[in-house]
C-alpha cells in the first residue's frame, strides 16, 4: 500500500443541500487538519482538502482517508465517506464530533477515532491501515502540546480563525455531549503552544476564536494566558466561550480587555432556574444581570445562548428572553430548540420515560436528514407545553430579534470596526431566520410533522 494518507475536513449543507462554502463559516468547523498534520510520520505523503475552500477530490490516490465534521450535517460526511469506501479506500473518523456523528460515521467508516491523537497514535493507525489490522475504534486520549499548522489556510481570505487552549470542561451538565466526551475533565494546553498558534493566526487572519468549550476552566490559567498575551503584545482582538459565572470576576474581564478579547459567548440556556437544576445546569439565573452587567463594563460584547424546549418551559419562557436581552443589551441573541444528544444523560432519561422524538442515525442516513443550526424543532415530548405552541413562540420570537431596528440597535459598537462585525453577525442572524422560514414552508407543502402533546 502506497504511503499516502488524504485528510479531508467536511463542510456541511444549506436547506436546499448546496455546500456551504466560504470563510465566513469557517468558525463552524473543525481543526482536525492543522491538528493532524504536525502527527504524521515523515514518511508518508499528505494531501489535504478544507472543503469550504476547494472541492473534495475523490480521484486522489491516498489509499488512506481520514474525515472530520462537525455535528451540523453529520450525513454529508456519511455521504462523503460512503464515496470514499466505493474506491477502496481505508476511511478513518473523529475529532471533535458528538456520539450521533459517530454513531452515523461508524455504519460506513474502517475506523473511528476518539480524542487528539499524537505522533505515536498516527502512526499506530496509519501502521494498521498500511498492515490491514484497523480496529473499530482508538481510544487515543487528549494531545494537544504541539503547535498546530495553520500554513493549510494560506492563499485563503479569511477574517477569523480558530485557536484551543484547553480541551474539556469541568463542568457536567447531562444536555452537553461534552460530559458524555470528557465526564467534568479538562486539559489545559502549554501556554506556549497557544501563543505559538495566535502568531500562526495573525499571518492569515485579524481575529482568533477560541474553540475551547469552556475557556473559563482553570481562572489562574486564564490570568496567566491574558497576561502572555499582553506581555509578548500580541495585538490581536479575540473572543472566547466561558460560563456566565466568569463575570464575578470584574478584574479578570479588564485583564481579558487588555489582552484583546472583545467578545464572549455567554451559554446561559434558560432564564428558568427549575431548568438548569433539571439538567444539572450550575449556574443561578439571579446572577444572570449583574455578571452580564459586569462583562459589558469591561468592553466586552455579550454574546447569549438560549435553548427552549425544557421541561419547564412555557410561552412566557420566550418573552422573558427577549426582555432580558434588551435589559442586558446582549451584542447577539442566539436561540434554539434543544436536540437531545444521544449518549447524554438527560437524552437517556428521555428515552427511558419514552418521550423522545428522534430519528436513529440508520435513519438520519436514509432520510438524508439536516441538522441545522439554529434548529427550531421540539424532538421530544415537553412536560409543560405542546411542542408545536413552543414552536410557534420560538419562531416569533425570532422575528422579532431579527427585525432592522434590533438589528441596528444591537450593532452599535464601541468602535467603527466592531460595529461592523456586530453588524455582520446580527445580518447573519436574520439570514438564519429567513432559511428557517424557508424551511417551515417546505414542511407545511407535504413533509409529515410529528406533534407531541405534553405529558400530563
Amino acid at each position: 500500500m502506497k504511503k499516502k494518507v488524504y485528510l479531508v475536513q467536511c463542510s456541511y449543507r444549506k436547506m436546499d443541500r448546496s455546500v456551504v462554502k466560504g470563510s465566513s463559516m469557517i468558525i463552524n468547523c473543525t481543526l482536525n487538519v492543522p491538528m493532524l498534520i504536525p502527527t504524521i510520520p515523515a514518511d508518508w505523503e499528505i494531501d489535504f482538502c478544507l472543503e469550504n475552500f476547494t472541492e473534495i477530490d475523490y480521484g486522489n490516490d491516498a489509499p488512506v482517508i481520514f474525515i472530520s465534521t462537525t455535528s451540523s450535517d453529520m450525513v454529508h460526511a456519511y455521504h462523503v465517506a460512503h464515496r470514499f469506501k466505493a474506491l477502496g479506500k481505508k476511511v478513518f473518523f473523529g475529532g471533535f464530533s458528538d456520539t450521533m456523528s459517530l454513531s452515523v460515521m461508524k455504519l460506513i467508516c474502517d475506523s473511528i477515532y476518539w480524542g487528539n491523537p499524537d505522533a505515536a497514535w498516527m502512526g499506530k493507525m496509519l501502521d494498521d491501515a498500511l498492515n490491514g489490522s484497523i480496529k473499530p475504534e482508538y481510544q487515543c486520549g487528549i494531545n494537544i502540546d504541539f503547535a498546530f499548522d495553520y500554513s493549510v489556510f494560506e492563499g485563503e481570505k479569511i477574517d477569523h480563525l480558530i485557536v484551543v487552549s484547553s480541551v474539556g470542561c469541568r463542568h457536567r451538565c447531562d444536555y452537553c455531549q461534552h460530559t458524555v466526551q470528557y465526564d467534568g475533565t479538562y486539559r489545559l494546553r502549554d501556554i506556549d503552544y497557544v501563543l505559538e498558534d495566535m502568531r500562526s493566526v495573525k499571518k492569515f487572519a485579524g481575529i482568533a476564536a477560541f474553540r475551547d468549550s469552556n475557556f473559563y476552566n482553570d481562572r489562574e490559567y486564564t490570568r496567566a494566558l491574558c497576561e502572555r498575551i499582553i506581555d509578548e503584545q500580541l495585538d490581536m482582538k479575540w473572543g472566547a466561550q466561558c460560563p456566565i459565572t466568569i463575570g464575578k470576576n470584574p478584574e479578570l474581564l479588564k485583564l481579558m480587555y487588555r489582552a484583546g478579547c472583545r467578545a464572549l459567548f455567554i451559554g446561559y440556556e434558560s432564564l428558568n432556574q427549575e431548568n438548569l437544576k433539571s439538567v444539572n445546569k450550575p449556574s443561578l439565573v439571579k446572577h444572570y444581570k449583574a455578571y452580564t452587567r459586569n462583562i459589558r463594563d469591561a468592553g466586552i460584547y455579550v454574546v447569549g445562548y438560549f435553548v427552549f424546549g425544557w421541561d419547564y418551559d412555557t410561552g412566557e419562557s420566550f418573552s422573558r428572553v427577549y426582555d432580558f436581552a434588551r435589559e442586558t443589551r446582549l451584542s447577539l441573541p442566539i436561540i434554539n430548540m434543544y436536540t437531545p444528544v444521544p449518549g447524554t444523560r438527560f437524552y437517556n432519561r428521555l428515552v427511558e420515560e419514552g418521550r423522545v422524538d428522534l430519528p436513529a442515525p440508520e435513519d438520519f442516513v436514509q432520510e438524508d436528514l439536516i441538522f441545522s443550526i439554529p434548529c427550531n424543532s421540539c424532538h421530544y415530548v415537553p412536560l409543560s407545553a405542546p411542542s408545536d405552541e413552543l414552536e410557534r413562540e420560538f419562531m416569533r420570537l425570532y422575528r422579532k430579534f431579527t427585525a432592522p431596528g434590533q438589528i441596528l440597535k444591537r450593532s452599535i459598537g464601541n468602535n467603527i470596526p466592531e460595529s461592523i462585525a456586530l453588524l455582520k453577525m446580527n445580518l447573519n442572524l436574520r439570514f438564519e431566520r429567513r432559511k428557517l422560514n424557508r424551511s417551515l414552508r417546505l414542511k407545511n407543502n407535504g413533509a409529515k410533522i410529528h406533534r407531541p402533546e405534553p405529558v400530563a
